[in-house]
């Protein structure tokens, strides 16, 4: 069946699995034998693990590429299917993943045994042509992918109509998100090593007790490591359950893998260490029954047209898909005005909208955690790690559930059903509100989730009956844990290390960190020609020095300060965050207003306090600035940049906004980066609760008062 793959039809699953145990499950062991692997669920804080007994019997029951979001009453749902594509921003289907596999078995240039594919995603279509383009028209796009074949990485463009390789271009200076092969191999050379097998010794567990977990390298630790491309491997005590090994945590011994020569490059082995105490298992618990949702907080999707990647609902109208790398994106997202001399029309407001770069470095100068300054977008993908969605738990069991197609590492289309959901809801509080009068308003929520190791991350895109567009980011999972010697508060002070983490049981650190995320926003205002209004909110003071005041002394008034350049748009400590408004304004109307969105950070600014040399967060520069701006180009779609950084040099928004380019009155793009310090607290075993941020985009001097979608002109007037 088109999408499924030779594993699900063998009836093998899997949660966290290691790419060496489903090769072995689905291969039969034989080197020539191609197996067809789901898009991986295993990355970021903690990718791929390796479970003490790799047999096939013993993997847990939950897939990602066979979708096991569960409806009422539990059960696999009915199998989707996703459309072929109509429009340029449709999502890749399984026939043109398809079209593209066959386009590389039929090069001479590659042996499709002999690759694997980091990035399969929809070249960014000319955005004329999207404009231009009239419905049952041929679509002409192509698929961007990177290849490696042996110790070489290519950058390849395949037309999916004709099913042939367009171009294929060496790319020497590669670095590329990890694969499921990689972190097999690290995890097998770890566990077989001599210093890895007596360091466990050392420690009371022998290799068949452990579980253990392939980790991206962040900043060279030497010279020796720069330039080379790593994997660092850290193990875990196994659990009986499925997720208990997080909270046993084998300290002080982490091996370095090299990918280019296959071989184990050192081991640290930390002797102060080697005494920490593998910590016992949590206490056994389980969920508490499902809570009864009160009447007030149905939810509906009747009103909601959704077809493809089409959807409309009330006055809005958007495009989704996933792409494999940033997971969750919106595409020509319009407002349609009501009312007015013109009737119906639509803005536009975003061309395109989606997380392009996601950090989170860890708070703990020990050796072993130093290197824990995790890309979890780049290095692992936020498509790959999609999680179906749970009806009834992720989203209403009313919500319409969309299917997308992720490619995984071997070119397969895999079809995830529930890979997103889209909603009506009541907000928390009125629309509006006066007197007698008021409205309770409504908004509709797209939302998907991606589970990046201990991690889940939720992303809604949420539109509201106003007008505006809120972004809400909501982290949830497993923290990340360490161990420790301390079964007590007083002795973990003791120790020095209260200041990097939380006792949260005995013997167990929950480490702190922090997450960035950043947003790329691609707006079009009203058309693409736009600019930046940086309105500051300064002291005017109405009685000059000296001068007896008569009444009020000072007031504030806005400074408008149109930012000419490319860069960033606010600097950390330079003013208060609540004095300083982003407006993105549309072209003159005619009567001297602009019309614009407000971007208003709400909960969502957080500075980075570490030095912004550190090597480690050198390697996310963009987060030294909660907002930039840059002129729009196509190639500029990630603010870490398109290869992986290991902090040696400055890429990204650093580097692209050097040149200074004009962003005055032309396409632009915005870069809104949302963050927040994760200070651990024992509330966040076993599962932490949902830590959420939110920014939003707001209306700005668009609405006329005959357009004000509270109200209709009969009542207006």
């Amino acid at each position: 069946m088109a999408g499924r793959t030779l594993c699900q039809d063998r009836g093998v699953r899997r949660y966290w699995l290691v790419a060496a145990v489903f090769l072995a499950a689905c291969s039969g062991g034989g080197s020539d034998a191609r197996p067809v692997a789901p898009s991986p669920t295993t990355s970021a804080d903690d990718p791929a693990t390796a479970p003490a007994d790799p047999s096939p019997t013993s993997m847990p029951t939950t897939t990602s590429a066979e979708s096991e979001a569960l409806p009422p009453g539990g059960g696999p749902p009915p199998f989707a299917t996703v459309p072929e594509p109509t429009h340029p921003l449709d999502g890749l289907s399984v026939g043109e993943v398809e079209a593209f596999r066959g386009a590389i078995e039929n090069d001479d240039r590659f042996d499709i045994f002999a690759t694997r594919f980091p990035y399969i995603g929809l070249t960014p279509p000319d955005k004329q042509a999207v404009a231009d383009f009239v419905d049952g028209s041929p679509l002409a796009r192509t698929i961007t992918a990177v290849v490696i074949q042996g110790d070489e990485v290519f950058d390849v463009i395949v037309d999916p109509v004709t099913a042939t390789v367009v171009s294929s271009t060496l790319d020497p200076e590669a670095n590329p998100a990890f694969i499921n092969q990689e972190f097999s191999a690290a995890i097998n050379a770890a566990i077989q090593d001599p210093q890895m097998i007596a360091g466990f010794a050392t420690r009371g567990i022998t290799p068949d007790k452990v579980v253990c977990l392939a980790f991206s390298p962040g900043q060279p630790r030497n010279a020796g490591e720069v330039g080379v491309r790593l994997l660092r491997v850290s193990c875990f005590a196994a659990g009986e359950a499925t997720d208990a090994f997080w909270s046993r945590p084998i300290e002080g011994l982490v091996a370095t893998y090299d990918l280019d020569n296959d071989v184990i490059l050192s081991v640290l082995d930390d002797e102060a260490e080697r005494a920490t105490p593998i910590p016992p298992a949590l206490a056994t618990t389980v969920p508490r029954p499902p809570r009864t949702v009160p009447e007030s907080t149905t939810v509906t999707s009747a009103a909601i047209e959704a077809e493809g990647s089409s959807v409309a609902w009330d006055q809005w109208s958007f495009r989704w898909h996933i792409d494999r790398r940033v997971g969750l994106v919106v595409n020509d997202v319009r407002f349609h005005r009501l009312g007015g001399t013109d009737g119906a029309r639509p803005d536009g407001v975003l061309y395109e909208a989606s997380m392009s770069d996601m950090f989170v470095p860890y708070q703990d100068p020990d050796p072993a955690w130093a290197f824990r300054t995790f890309l979890d977008a780049g290095e692992f993908g936020m498509g790959t790690t999609l999680s179906p969605l749970i009806r009834g738990v992720d989203c209403p069991i009313e919500a319409n559930y969309l299917a997308a197609v992720v490619a995984d590492e071997l070119a397969n289309g895999n079809i995830i059903d529930g890979a997103a959901c889209v909603f009506e809801r009541a907000p928390t509080t009125p629309s509006w509100r006066h007197a007698a009068d008021g409205d309770a308003g409504s908004e509709l929520v797209l939302r998907a989730i991606s589970t990046v190791g201990n991690y889940d991350y939720i992303i809604d895109v949420v539109f509201s009956t106003d007008g505006s567009i809120r972004f809400d980011v909501a982290a949830a999972g497993i923290v990340l844990q360490k161990a420790t010697a301390a079964t007590t508060d007083a002795e973990h002070e003791a120790t020095g290390e209260h200041v990097h983490g939380e006792l949260v049981a005995p013997n167990l650190v929950g480490v702190d960190h922090d997450h960035y995320l950043n947003f790329r926003l691609d707006l079009d205002v009203l058309g693409s020609a736009n600019r930046l209004n940086v309105q500051h909110l300064v002291r005017e003071d109405l009685a000059p020095p000296g001068a007896e005041p008569v009444g009020r002394n000072s007031i504030w008034r806005i400074d408008p300060r149109v930012q000419a350049v490319e860069g960033p748009s606010f600097e950390f400590g330079s003013a208060s965050p609540d004095t300083v408004r982003w407006l993105f304004e549309g072209a003159d109307d005619g009567t001297g207003n602009r019309p614009a969105y407000l971007l208003d950070p709400m909960d969502s600014m957080a500075s980075p306090i570490a030095a912004v040399t550190d090597p480690g967060i050198t390697r996310a520069g963009w987060i030294g600035a909660p907002l930039w701006v840059t002129p729009y180009d196509p190639t500029e779609l990630y603010a870490g940049g398109r290869q992986l950084p290991d902090g040696t040099s400055v890429d990204g928004l650093p580097a692209w906004t050097q040149t200074g380019a004009p962003i005055e009155d032309t396409d632009i793009v915005a870069w809104y980066t949302v963050g927040f310090h994760h200070v651990v607290r024992s509330e966040d075993l076993p599962n932490m609760p949902v830590h959420r941020a939110s920014f939003r985009l707001i209306p700005q001097n668009i609405l006329t008062p005959e357009e004000n979608p509270f109200f209709t002109p009969a009542l207006v007037n």
